[in-house]
């Protein structure tokens, strides 16, 4: 059995913190508002980390080590998603917030999404700010960035499904009142409706 020097370990984990834990906390405070609760999941994350440092020290596959950033910071976000989800199942809540920034994935399909280049990224937030609530916001963000499904959404707000997709369609109807360009797809499904996550 390998032992890892734990002074490598220390300095490896000082080093993927200052890398990331500005990236770390910003995914963590679009999800759960609280600096408190950012605070100790941007703890767990790291942690984890550290234990994943050990790990590949001792002879486990890298993950973390000699991988790229790219590769880091994927599994970082991946742990930090997990755990922000987890805190929040506990909680069975989401804090309304007016200022959730909507990152939109790139490669995709779908009509809305191959429509958002700069220009129309910069129309639609512009559209959900002024017209969007709270609430609606929240759905988008959790559709959108962190790719959760209608269910998975309805659970972590407390509301019905029903609830969930209702928000959906005024956001869209709200975005194609003034974005007249943007054609959403037609509802067949809890994952097809025109604002959904990536599953």
């Amino acid at each position: 059995m390998i032992f890892p020097d734990p002074d490598e370990v220390r300095a490896r984990i000082a080093d993927l913190y200052q890398r990331y834990v500005i990236p770390v906390r910003l995914q963590a405070r679009r999800l759960l508002r609280d600096e408190s609760a950012i605070d100790d999941v941007t703890q767990e994350v790291f942690i984890a980390a550290y234990n994943q440092l050990k790990r590949e020290l001792a002879g486990e596959p890298h993950i973390l080590i000699d991988t790229g950033q790219s590769a880091q910071l994927s599994w970082l976000r991946t742990v930090t998603r997990n755990k922000c989800i987890d805190r929040l199942r506990v909680d069975c809540r989401i804090e309304p917030t007016e200022n959730i920034a909507l990152v939109v994935p790139p490669t995709s399909n779908e009509p809305l999404r191959q429509a958002l280049d700069k220009d129309m990224s910069r129309r639609l937030w512009s559209v959900l700010v002024e017209h969007a609530t709270a609430r609606e916001l929240q759905v988008v963000e959790l559709a959108f960035r962190e790719e959760l499904t209608s269910r998975e959404i309805a659970e972590l707000l407390g509301v019905s499904i029903e609830t969930v997709r209702s928000h959906k369609n005024h956001v869209k109807k709200k975005i194609e009142n003034v974005i007249p360009e943007i054609i959403f797809p037609s509802d067949s499904g809890d994952d097809a409706e025109g604002i959904e996550g990536g599953r």
